[in-house]
């Protein structure tokens, strides 16, 4: 159903010698693959050859293969001092914030693709994509106050917004020059980015959601993934040769969980994600394979009937040492931690927990708000944005899985229902009608 994107050891024989060549992205297919298929070339100075050329080269290559080696682990003993120092600036705060643009309209959600563009949906429903770097206007679309909502969606609003609903866009993904946004009309709104054009291109509504009320949105390469209201997680090819995506009537992935699905979060670099839902429950989920037996974690929240208790935020954090937990966050501002049996690069198919964690971790110092959105900017750090105005760093350990508040940012509005980072920067909304940026990369 999908090809995805692996990380391989490759081999090339030169004489009697092996040559490890590099960790190179390759396609891994369900079916075999001829060798000539994927031939990637290496550059050697003003040299460029293909890998097959580069086997039949003359005498010499031993050398050039050790040249090459070393300035391979030259890069890479630089890549790891620059993340080293930026892990050690987000341990201490280390940056610089900025507001750099505003909107003519309240922003409620936010994407980004590729920094430093950013897509924002307004209390409107009007999409606008903007230069985060230039504070320049790129395009945007019109007429979206004019739609009339679905019925009957009142306490679910309730629930995902937890009574501060400033009405307009409900979810928002942005990949390459593809924004889809999800509004009180139902369906999935489907744009194309045309930078010379001052008006978003639309490319209609995902038909096969007509009437249905879209909770969230999440894109990758591959697929358009949807939560609903009824309780059904989707997903949408983008690259079909059939119908394109706004006339696609099924998806090609679909799991039905039988309760409005709140949030979801997705992890392409282990083909999993996660979603919570409104009867309390987290679910871990294959990207790959429908069939695949969901893994329910029911966090022990305290909840009762006069105060019920549900999950409006999770994702997939990565421990330094390559494990995962699932986290999410609550409408009375607590956060919870479940450990996940991970390890070298594979989930037990018997048991997704570890075995020597099967309880939860609750965090000890909770938001006084109801906790939005959670992501993890880099292995063993949690960012939490919450409605109490704050944007929290949090610093989890894989030994007995301690979760140790390290600071937050403050002064923000209870409108903060989005965080986006690339591990060097933090871009959010919760700001009325502008954006804050809190940037890694650079000194303060």
């Amino acid at each position: 159903k999908r090809i995805r994107s692996t990380m391989m050891m490759l081999f090339l024989r030169h004489g009697n010698e092996l040559l490890l060549l590099s960790h190179i992205s390759v396609l891994f297919l369900p079916y075999l693959l001829s060798c000539n298929a994927f031939v990637p070339t290496v550059t050697f100075g003003k040299q460029h050859q293909s890998i097959g050329e580069f086997c039949r080269s003359s005498s010499n290559s031993n050398s050039n293969n050790d040249a090459w080696l070393e300035s391979l682990r030259a890069r890479q003993q630089e890549i790891d001092k620059q993340q080293n120092i930026l892990e050690k600036k987000w341990i201490s705060a280390d940056c610089v914030s900025t507001i750099p643009l505003s909107f003519p309209a309240w922003v409620r959600r936010l994407a980004v693709d590729e920094y430093p563009v950013v897509a924002v949906g307004s209390h409107t429903g009007n999409i606008y994509v903007a230069n985060i770097e230039t504070g320049t206007s790129i395009t945007q679309s019109f007429g979206q106050e004019n739609e009339t909502p679905l019925d009957g969606q009142e306490e679910l609003m309730r629930i995902l917004f937890s009574g501060c609903d400033g009405g307009g866009t409900i979810a928002i993904a942005f990949r390459n020059s593809l924004i889809c946004s999800a509004n009180r009309q139902g369906s999935v709104q489907l744009w194309r980015v045309d930078k010379s054009q001052a008006e978003l291109i639309s490319q209609g509504n995902l038909q096969a959601l007509t009437g249905v009320l879209v909770t969230c949105i999440q894109l990758d390469d591959d697929y358009l993934w949807v939560g609903t209201a009824d309780g059904r997680l989707q997903a949408y090819a983008l690259s079909s040769s059939d119908l394109p995506l706004a006339l696609q009537s099924q998806p090609e992935m679909e799991w039905n969980l039988h309760s409005p699905i709140l949030s979801l979060s997705l992890c392409p670099e282990i083909g999993y994600g996660v979603v919570s839902t409104a009867k309390g429950s987290v679910e871990l989920f294959s990207m790959e394979d429908d069939n695949e037996r969901l893994t329910e974690w029911v966090p022990p929240v305290d909840s009762n009937p006069l105060s019920p208790v549900f999950i409006i935020s999770t994702t997939l954090v990565p421990y330094k040492n390559g494990g995962y937990a699932m986290v999410c966050g609550c409408n009375d501002g607590s956060i919870h931690l479940q450990r996940l049996n991970y390890q070298n690069g594979l989930f037990d198919s018997n048991k997704k927990f570890t075995p020597s964690n099967k309880k939860s971790t609750l965090f000890q110092s909770r938001h006084s708000g109801p906790v939005k959105c959670l992501l993890s900017p880099t292995p063993g750090l949690l960012l939490s944005g919450g409605q109490d105005g704050t944007i929290r760093t949090w610093h989890i350990s894989e030994v007995e899985d301690e979760v140790h508040f390290q600071y937050q940012f403050a002064g923000y509005k209870v409108w903060l229902g989005t965080l986006w980072t690339d591990g060097a920067r933090i871009v959010s909304d919760g700001a009325d009608n502008s954006i804050i940026v809190h940037d890694f990369s650079k000194s303060n």
